[in-house]
């Protein structure tokens, strides 16, 4: 937002927001943003696809090009930077921090299922389709995995669906220990007290990897130069893809490597 001549960028909600321009005096032209992917599209420019805001926007100071070809992180860490002219080298870590409220409701909800110590986490969910192929993300072994994850690994195995996914988890994937409820903050907080995430290329994986937990991240078709989780604590389990097919690691090469990861 333009106010006497210097650049602020922010995330607020829609009301917020249109609050804050009626003062300033400014016209709203369009939808305003209202989460991050939102505001991505609007930092891209009036030309880019998806575009939230009109070029002559209150908005819109100007447009910085997409460059492509590294990791996400990083092209959009260097994007924000330059509208906001500094230089500040991209982080190795994320350092996300877990309100001590939602701590104490996941000790809460580990204690109702007699979980006193360690204990690993799977997220066999995964939105979107990969590539410009448009392939499936989700690693098609993970309810084979499941079934007997618990007693290989030898730790309970944990399970906390999203929004629409607990009837296909206790479907998919029953003999994991699931936790109800689909609440950001807490899912945050088992995160990062999990001895290990075990996930298909999907958001909470990154969540795992912004906190520190140790995360085993299960790939297909992803892209991993662009897309892989940020941070020292991920391994990666991948094959090399040839173009007309999609190969995943077996169910043996994913208790390996989390048996690795967990120090077995």
């Amino acid at each position: 937002l333009d106010l006497g001549g210097q650049i602020a960028i922010f995330l607020v909600a829609g009301g917020d927001a249109r609050d804050l321009l009626e003062r300033e005096g400014g016209e709203l032209r369009g939808r305003l943003p209202e989460s991050l992917p939102q505001v991505v599209a609007l930092l891209q420019g009036p030309d880019e696809p998806g575009g939230v805001l009109q070029a002559d926007s209150p908005l819109l100071k100007r447009a910085e090009p997409i460059r492509s070809g590294s990791h996400a992180l990083i092209h959009y860490w260097r994007l924000a930077c330059r509208f906001l002219d500094l230089e500040q080298e991209v982080p190795q870590q994320i350092h996300f921090r877990v309100s001590p409220v939602a701590v104490q409701r996941a000790e809460q909800l580990l204690a109702e299922q007699g979980i006193a110590g360690r204990y690993f986490l799977v997220c066999p969910f995964a939105g979107g389709l990969a590539t410009a192929k448009k392939l499936n993300k989700k690693w098609p072994e993970f309810a084979r995995f499941v079934a007997t994850a618990e007693q290989t690994l030898g730790l309970p195995m944990v399970v906390y669906p999203g929004p629409g996914e607990s009837a296909q988890a206790r479907e998919m994937y029953p003999a994991a220990r699931l936790f109800d409820g689909a609440d950001m903050a807490i899912y945050a907080a088992l995160l990062k007290r999990a001895a290990l995430v075990i996930a298909n290329d999907t958001g909470p994986g990154h969540v795992a990897a912004a906190l520190g937990t140790p995360l085993l991240s299960v790939f297909g078709p992803t892209i991993v130069e662009q897309w892989v989780p940020w941070g020292p604590s991920v391994t990666v389990l991948q094959h090399p893809q040839p173009d007309d097919a999609t190969v995943w690691p077996t169910v043996e090469e994913v208790v390996a490597a989390a048996q690795k990861k967990l120090g077995a």
